[in-house]
């Protein structure tokens, strides 16, 4: 009994341990792609990767097409656009500046049978 115990917390730490190499690898990817750079603001500075669809989605969560550089400010902490603290504006920005992205996520979304109230009130916006 002991044995299985142990077998499954390896298990588990093989898991936890490739999990975060590939979030390592998805972030760099994305901050690459974006040469390093807010997409909102431009800065160079503090710029982080953003899980536009929440990493806890397991369909998207190492999708490049999911991911968006932000500098730290517009990332979590602008009140006017940010993807944590005023996530509405961000989804707006979004829209308007990044349709294709935006887009092509909500299709995959509404493929995947992923769609929330959330969503569904925000198909409303675009008509």
């Amino acid at each position: 009994m002991v044995s299985i115990d142990k077998e499954k917390m390896n298990k588990r730490k093989e898991e936890i341990k490739e999990r975060k190499h590939k979030d390592k690898v998805w972030k760099e990817a994305v901050k690459m792609r974006d040469e390093c750079m807010c997409n909102i603001c431009g800065a160079t500075k503090y710029v982080q990767a953003h899980h536009i669809i929440p990493k806890e989605v397991k369909e998207f969560r190492w999708k490049l097409i999911n991911g968006i550089s932000l500098c730290a400010k517009h990332h979590k902490y602008s009140f006017e656009i940010s993807a944590h603290r005023n996530s509405f504006a961000f989804i707006l920005w979004l829209m308007k500046n990044r349709s294709i992205i935006f887009t092509e996520l909500k299709g995959g979304i509404e493929q995947n049978g992923l769609v929330s109230q959330e969503q569904q009130l925000l198909s409303h916006f675009q008509s």
